[in-house]
């Protein structure tokens, strides 16, 4: 929990200093990092605290940053489709609207009113995904019914 509560205050600002501002990285990745945060959208996010990496995800495109160090990784940005094979035939390539890491095996993508399970031991999207929310998060179903 300690390490979620500082990737958290990492992911969110360092002291005063805006998201975009808080990292190191090449000219590129910073520009991503400060149009991704002045988009408006929320910006979904995976920390791996096994390899200290944490994932943004913007667009069609992501980086990867290592949160000790709060740098962006050299060779980033890159495109959703190329380093999370499966996710362009579904549509979860680009305009994801969360994701959730579960149990360091599996990441989940939201979008829309589906979810797609990511499996990041096989580095593929687990068969039978995407899947309805309702379907496979019992409960908030009714929340995109309802709507909030």
């Amino acid at each position: 929990m300690r390490q979620a509560r500082a990737a958290a205050a990492g992911c969110s600002a360092v002291g005063s200093r805006p998201f975009a501002k808080a990292w190191k990285g090449s000219a590129e990745a910073l520009d991503w990092l400060s149009r991704a945060a002045s988009s408006g959208k929320s910006i979904p996010s995976i920390f791996l605290e096994s390899t200290d990496k944490i994932y943004f995800m913007s667009g069609s495109s992501y980086v990867r940053c290592t949160l000790s160090t709060l740098t962006v990784d050299e060779g980033y940005p890159k495109q959703t489709a190329d380093g999370w094979p499966g996710t362009k035939a579904p549509g979860f390539d680009r305009d994801i609207d969360a994701a959730l890491l579960w149990n360091s095996d599996y990441v989940y993508f939201f979008k829309g009113d589906q979810c797609l399970r990511y499996n990041l031991k096989l580095n593929k999207v687990d068969d039978g995904f995407p899947l309805k929310i309702g379907r496979h998060w019992e409960g908030f179903g009714l929340l995109y019914r309802r709507g909030p």
